[in-house]
């Protein structure tokens, strides 16, 4: 029975995100309608969703991930994962339960469920984990023009179904102020988008003893133009510290690769992706955590760090003002300043204690509370408001 205010929820994503810690959220209160996903049975029962709160539509999973093993040409994969979308947004649709009170879909590959859901009477809610579409494309096509790139661009029928459902959703949630902003300067309605940062699962994110002297800095997320670790790389490069090296931890986009080949720095060391119960003794080894990211909702990479103890450098794009408190955990920096990003490692570099007191204020409780209780909390609290309105 669901709890008196709040609704009944069904929840469609194709993929995973963070839908599931939403629905398990949601179960949780009793408010957990239908989970709608692309993922099997067995891997929701993971996040403690019952089998038969579950629509499990596994044939679409199989042909995604078949799919992403063909080496296509950028604008044939541009193409394919439009159909895909599509595909999810039809499939989706007709899957639907005709009794949806409140729907929650996630950006880009839900107008078809928004539109059956609102003729249903329905509230709908479309989830955006990134910046507003048009602010996407334009700083991509930006960053990339800086790194003498070309943007292959976000396919304009994707931008014109993710302007369809901002504009037919009754609200959009977003995860940090910087994305809020930029949806408020492409001229949505500030009352229609809702701040939620996401929970994060810090459990195994503790400090471990630290096995030498070296500065290190530590990345973590895809080693990519998105990420800004080009602009990172440049800075460690021209920097040219002693005793210093840059670990680049995750997959490594192809477009950097040959920077990287470039510069054959033997300090810049890629160590590939980890599962995430390996982070942990990857980040103790570090003394500063930077990403320098051009656009992105919430890099869960940095509270993880801050839980590892390292203060961190990240631009406001990567929603770090939601975590990082400037010039007492770590510190705030433009996007797509070099500059910036040498200045903040330079001066980590040459004041230990600086260094120290950073990592101390982080130890000592610099980190707010991102648990996914503290996010189920506040869901219930705005889908009851909804609901309400």
């Amino acid at each position: 029975m669901a709890d008196a205010g709040l609704p009944p929820v069904t929840v469609s994503v194709s993929g995973r995100f963070h839908a599931f810690d939403l629905a398990r959220q949601l179960h949780r209160r009793g408010a957990l309608h239908r989970l709608l996903t692309s993922y099997p049975k067995f891997k929701t029962r993971h996040w403690g969703i019952p089998d038969d709160k579950v629509t499990s539509a596994l044939s679409h999973e199989i042909l995604n991930r078949l799919s992403s093993k063909i080496n296509l040409p950028p604008n044939l994969r541009r193409e394919f994962q439009l159909q895909m979308v599509r595909r999810w947004g039809r499939l989706s649709a007709k899957l639907l339960p005709n009794d949806v009170r409140l729907f929650v879909g996630w950006s880009g590959m839900s107008i078809e469920p928004i539109r059956k859901a609102r003729r249903l009477g329905a509230k709908t809610i479309v989830e955006r984990g990134s910046t507003h579409i048009l602010f996407q494309n334009r700083i991509l096509a930006e960053a990339y023009a800086g790194a003498g790139l070309e943007w292959p661009g976000i396919h304009p029928e994707g931008i014109q179904r993710e302007l369809e459902e901002y504009a037919e959703a009754d609200n959009i949630f977003v995860p940090t102020a910087f994305v809020r902003d930029t949806f408020v300067q492409n001229g949505v309605p500030v009352e229609k988008i809702i701040v939620v940062p996401y929970g994060c699962d810090l459990a195994s994110f503790q400090r471990q003893p630290k096995l030498d002297n070296v500065f290190r800095i530590i990345h973590c997320g895809q080693i990519s133009i998105q990420k800004g670790a080009h602009l990172l790389i440049q800075a460690f490069n021209e920097l040219k510290l002693k005793n210093a090296e840059l670990w680049l931890i995750g997959g490594l986009n192809p477009e950097l690769a040959a920077l990287l080949d470039r510069t054959a720095n033997p300090a810049i060391q890629v160590k590939g992706p980890f599962p995430q119960a390996q982070l942990a003794q990857y980040y103790s080894q570090g003394s500063v955590f930077c990403i320098a990211s051009w656009q992105e909702g919430l890099a869960m990479v940095i509270p993880q760090a801050l839980s590892c103890g390292l203060p961190v450098v990240a631009t406001y794009n990567s929603g770090a003002p939601e975590v990082v408190d400037d010039g007492r955990t770590g510190f705030l920096i433009p996007a797509g300043d070099v500059s910036a990003i040498k200045e903040k490692l330079l001066q980590l570099y040459q004041d230990p204690d600086l260094l120290a007191w950073l990592a101390g204020n982080v130890a000592g409780g610099g980190l707010i509370d991102l648990s996914w209780d503290r996010y189920g909390r506040s869901i219930d609290l705005e889908y009851r408001r909804i609901m309400r309105a």
